[in-house]
């Protein structure tokens, strides 16, 4: 009995120092045990189509993903919202100043106010070195009349004259700079539209050449204002495409003048017309156009101008409108998307150039290379006179009317620029790349064109001496007039040195750049003789087809 009553105890006991444990767990849960919570069901929509339902289908709880809805991306600030922004930076400044007496805080404040509304360091610095000298002058101690000189200030700045002033002779150039957004292109557009309507002649140069979209849009504008585009290839320098613009706009010059001109050729009256006034015009006498093949041949015209020859592509009734000239390409299209592998792993008909017929070209682009005076050409034969050696030249100079030719270009050349070389009695070696030009090149073209000179050709001598005082006759036509290095070089020059023309959808077609050889006449006596070469050799110059002969 007395065990039974000790058992008895010590449950009690355990029981009662459990209760403690039990009363805690059972009041977080806030649930009775035994019990569990039932979780409802979510309603499910079967959306199989009805013949594939069936009754013995299994209802399957399937979690459902939240629809995701992307952010839309922030629009930028408008053109008011930044200036409203540079507004509130202002005024908060402002504020600052206007609860503070005049002392150097203040032009601080103010300093600060300006840069951060994007005035300009330079701005900013003028603007309060004027603040300050007409506060100690007028004696400004009040901050309120401090702010309202730098307002007047900044509104006199602002009323100053701003248009836009073009140069009475020569080009004028207007440079166009801004981020991204501000209406640049834009801009340059409408203002080209209204010199173009004013009669003025534009250029336009697509110094964007990071993004295409950019020169696009530009040509856009230059077709719509009647405007000439120069462009450069993507990723160019920037400041190489604005000087070709500005070489081309000189170069440029003498094709306006040209154009503008008629060109046709005045006749007298002949003992054919029956008509006594001079003044009166028939089929005997009517004036020729610069392109008549007899008037050509009749004065020992070997080859028309090239203004000419756009005057006979411009007859009839289109007036020109359908006078395309497109350069020629012998080169591989690259990126072909119709070839299986890329060139040179795969070519197919549609990436192959056009085959070439070789012909004569009826017009030259330049009709006659004139040196401004014998010294010029005297000091560049005296290396061969003291050497023996023979010697390159680059020819500066300006392109001007040729009478002697209808609508006919000469080149007057000025100064002849002997670039670096290696010369020798039977050759020279010098550079033609104008990516590894030196800095002595670079300096010569920069000097000639603040002179207003381009380059208008190169020179070059082979000159042998016949141990009798003269010079060895061995170019002429039974041999030949120059050699195949020697045309592949003049066409490679060629083609850095485009001539401006608005019939060509990239803004160029051909050269006016000419090639002078010194050599021997059939008088044995030192003598010039001036070449081009055809776009034909241009072309295949440039796609490096053409191969010296020894």
């Amino acid at each position: 009995m007395t065990t039974t009553l000790i058992i008895v105890v010590a449950v009690i006991l355990v029981i009662l120092a459990l209760l403690p444990f039990l009363y805690r767990t059972f009041s977080r849960s806030g649930q009775v045990p035994g019990e569990v919570e039932a979780k409802p069901r979510p309603n499910l929509v079967d959306t199989r189509p009805a013949d594939l339902i069936t009754d013995d289908a299994v209802d399957t709880d399937v979690e459902v993903e939240p629809e995701v809805v992307p952010e839309a991306p922030p629009e930028p600030p408008s053109f008011f919202g930044r200036l409203g922004k540079a507004r509130s930076v202002v005024a908060g400044y402002l504020g600052s100043v206007l609860s503070r007496g005049v002392d150097d805080d203040t032009y601080d404040e103010l300093e600060e106010a300006l840069i951060r509304a994007d005035v300009g360091v330079a701005a900013t610095t003028e603007l309060l070195d004027a603040l300050r000298a007409n506060a100690k002058a007028n004696g400004i101690k009040e901050s309120r009349d401090l702010v309202d000189a730098l307002k007047a200030d900044m509104v006199e700045r602002l009323q100053a004259d701003r248009s836009l002033q073009q140069s009475d002779e020569g080009q004028t150039v207007w440079l166009f700079v801004g981020v991204n957004g501000v209406g640049k292109t834009t801009t340059i557009g409408k203002v080209g539209q209204q010199l173009t309507a004013e009669g003025t002649t534009v250029m336009m140069a697509a110094g964007d050449t990071f993004r295409a979209a950019a020169a696009e849009q530009l040509g856009t504008w230059a077709e719509r204002c009647d405007a000439q585009l120069v462009r450069g290839a993507e990723g160019a320098d920037p400041s190489s495409v604005v000087f070709d613009a500005v070489q081309a706009a000189f170069a440029r010059d003498v094709d306006v003048a040209l154009a503008k001109e008629t060109g046709r050729i005045k006749q007298g009256k002949t003992p054919n017309c029956n008509h006594s006034s001079d003044a009166q015009k028939c089929i005997y006498c009517t004036d020729k156009e610069p392109y008549d093949e007899a008037y050509l041949k009749e004065q020992g015209i070997k080859h028309m101008s090239f203004q000419s020859y756009i005057r006979k592509l411009s007859r009839g009734m289109s007036k020109g409108k359908f006078a395309a000239l497109e350069n020629i390409s012998c080169e591989i299209k690259p990126n072909c998307s119709n070839c299986l592998k890329p060139w040179p792993e795969g070519v197919c008909s549609k990436c192959i150039p056009p085959a070439i017929t070789l012909n004569m070209q009826p017009y030259r682009h330049v009709d006659n290379v004139m040196f401004e005076n014998k010294s010029i050409v005297d000091n560049f034969l005296a290396f061969w006179r003291a050497t023996g050696s023979q010697r390159v030249g680059i020819l500066y100079g300006v392109y001007e009317p040729f009478p002697d030719v209808p609508l006919g270009v000469k080149s007057r050349v000025v100064a002849i620029y002997e670039p670096p070389q290696e010369s020798s009695r039977d050759g020279v070696k010098f550079n033609v790349d104008p990516s590894a030009m030196s800095d002595e090149e670079k300096k010569a073209d920069e000097i000639a064109a603040q002179l207003g000179l381009r380059r208008v050709g190169w020179i070059f001598t082979d000159l042998m001496p016949d141990g009798k005082g003269n010079v060895r006759h061995f170019r002429h036509a039974d041999n030949h007039f120059l050699s195949a290095q020697e045309c592949i070089t003049a066409g490679f020059l060629q083609s850095q040195n485009p001539n401006v023309c608005k019939h060509s959808s990239s803004g160029y077609f051909g050269s006016k750049f000419a090639t002078v050889l010194v050599t021997g006449n059939k008088e044995k006596d030192v003598h010039m003789e001036g070449y081009q070469v055809s776009n034909q050799c241009m072309a295949l110059s440039r796609a490096r087809c053409l191969v010296p002969t020894k």
